[in-house]
């Protein structure tokens, strides 16, 4: 996955709303990344720096630390030097016999440097947890 494509991927994740394409007399989709910042502003898509800016990137990976999931806990991101790991934190239900999600969620990322490893683990996560999402959501809609 490109770094456009990824960055988009966390914009719908956080989620940071899209504002009108276009809004300054181009094609171009526009995101509000007020939340990130916390002062008004609206960036381009192709201007997105979750790739590159610490200060993005982390406001990412607090988010995912603060989900809580009934299944895997809460999500611990680990980084150290060219490494960065995400894994779910109820070890205990990696090894639950009957359980409906399998393992625990462990991904760990290796790259040229601290922030690209952990951009790529992030990456990762987020189209695994989109897939997990969706696959509860189905579960729950047979049981109605």
């Amino acid at each position: 996955m490109n770094k456009r494509e990824g960055n988009k991927l966390i914009c719908e994740f956080v989620p940071l709303p899209i504002c009108e394409k276009g809004v300054l007399g181009d094609n171009n989709v526009y995101y509000d990344i007020t939340p990130l910042r916390g002062h008004n502003s609206i960036v381009a898509e192709e201007d997105l720096r979750f790739h590159c800016d610490w200060n993005w990137l982390m406001a990412v990976v607090e988010r995912i630390e603060a989900i809580d999931d009934e299944h895997h806990g809460h999500f611990g991101v680990y980084i150290s030097s060219n490494q960065c790991t995400i894994e779910g934190t109820r070890l205990h239900m990696a090894i639950a016999p009957n359980s409906k999600y399998g393992a625990v969620y462990h991904h760990s990322s290796i790259a040229d440097g601290k922030r690209e490893a952990t951009w790529y683990a992030v990456v990762v996560f987020i189209k695994w947890y989109n897939r997990y999402k969706q696959e509860k959501e189905n579960e729950s809609a047979k049981s109605i």
